[in-house]
Parts: structure tokens; C-alpha cells; sequence
């Protein structure tokens, strides 16, 4: 009993892990983006606990697979925060200059969010110990 709900445990979160990865990949928009990075970085949190229980997974060739996978996908992310932040922030002060402010307002363009984390902690990469 013990050993079927430790197996459903890890399978639960290998597939949490997986949907979470897929998700984030096709997040569209900052609130999509947002969820998808919160749900992803806690299935990882899940992932990175069994790997710690589990020191033996860490060996298996498809483990570092997905490890490899995973920190490609949040340097993705992380990119992607800082590429949409510039570009707001590019956009957001010329809406405030001459004579720019002028064809935005003809345009219709209005002043976009940045995207902020919702929790200050989470700013940084989850450190690693394998």
C-alpha cells in the first residue's frame, strides 16, 4: 500500500511536471505566461523532492534528460520575461513623448503591463542539488 502510493505519488508528478512544461511552452499573453510559470516551478519543486529521496534517479540518463530540458525551458521563460519587460517599457515611454503620444492616441495604442512576479522569492531559479 505504502509502495503503490509512492509510485502513484512520483507518476502524478512526472505528469504534472510534463503538462506543466507543455503549458508553459505554449503560454500566450502575460497572465498565461504568469500561471504557466507558477505551475511549473512548483511541479519542479515535486520533481527535485523525489530526486532527493531517489539520489539513484539522478544516474539515469533520461533524468538528466529532463533536468537538461527543464533549465532550458525556465532560461526560456526567463528570457522571454526580460525581452516582453523591455519592450513594454520601450513602448510605454514613448506613448509618453512627443510627438509619438500623438499618433498612439489617433492609433488607439494604450500603455501595456509589465509582467512582475507575483511572489518577489521566486525571481531567481530554484537552487538545484543533486
Amino acid at each position: 500500500s505504502t509502495v503503490r502510493g509512492s509510485r502513484d505519488f512520483e507518476a502524478t508528478t512526472l505528469e504534472t511536471v510534463t503538462q506543466a512544461r507543455a503549458t508553459a511552452l505554449e503560454a500566450r499573453g502575460v497572465e498565461a505566461t504568469a500561471q504557466a510559470d507558477e505551475g511549473l516551478t512548483a511541479a519542479l519543486g515535486r520533481l527535485f523532492a523525489i530526486a532527493e529521496a531517489y539520489p539513484q534517479l539522478t544516474a539515469t540518463a533520461g533524468f538528466r534528460d529532463l533536468q537538461g530540458q527543464l533549465a532550458e525551458i525556465e532560461s526560456q521563460l526567463q528570457f522571454a520575461r526580460r525581452f516582453y519587460n523591455d519592450t513594454v517599457v520601450t513602448l510605454n515611454t514613448a506613448l509618453r513623448t512627443i510627438p509619438s503620444m500623438w499618433f498612439a492616441g489617433i492609433a488607439g495604442v494604450q500603455p501595456r503591463p509589465v509582467y512582475e512576479e507575483a511572489d518577489p522569492t521566486r525571481r531567481s531559479a530554484p537552487p538545484l542539488a543533486f
